[in-house]
């Protein structure tokens, strides 16, 4: 019976480790400024992981669609922003345009708190926007 105690404990130890260890995401978060789209493109990487922006982060971008001018379509270490953390993208979209979808793909690297694994994380994945009404 002891023993069956010790590895239930072990076992729920084990889960609530694993949960701590959530895996680090990427979201969008969008801003009109009159007939300018900002992208955000954000990194999360709490409560386990802890972002490093010292390492080669980039994005590249491409348009599905012709609705969408981007000022430009890849960046890297030197556009990270540490406040975001993330990219900025700022697009506008074509004349009579309300919608679009992009691709992109974001290079990210993140560190346990405790600084003893790193690791690479790919996002790629399509992002539809849509004009805001004014």
């Amino acid at each position: 019976m002891q023993r069956f105690l010790f590895l239930t404990l072990f076992f729920l130890t084990s889960l609530s480790q694993a949960e701590v260890l959530a895996e680090p995401e990427i979201f969008i978060a969008t801003n009109w400024d009159k007939n300018q789209i900002s992208l955000a493109f954000i990194a999360k990487a709490e409560p386990a992981w802890i972002i490093n922006a010292n390492a080669p982060w980039s994005l590249v971008i491409k348009g599905d669609d012709d609705h969408l001018s981007l000022t430009k379509l890849s960046y890297n270490k030197t556009d990270f922003l540490e406040n975001v953390p993330g990219f900025k993208v700022i697009a506008t979209p074509k004349p009579n345009t309300s919608s679009g979808r992009i691709t992109y793909t974001l290079t990210g690297f993140f560190c346990s708190k405790d600084k003893k694994k790193c690791t690479r994380k790919i996002f790629s994945d399509q992002y539809i926007w849509q004009k805001s009404r004014s």
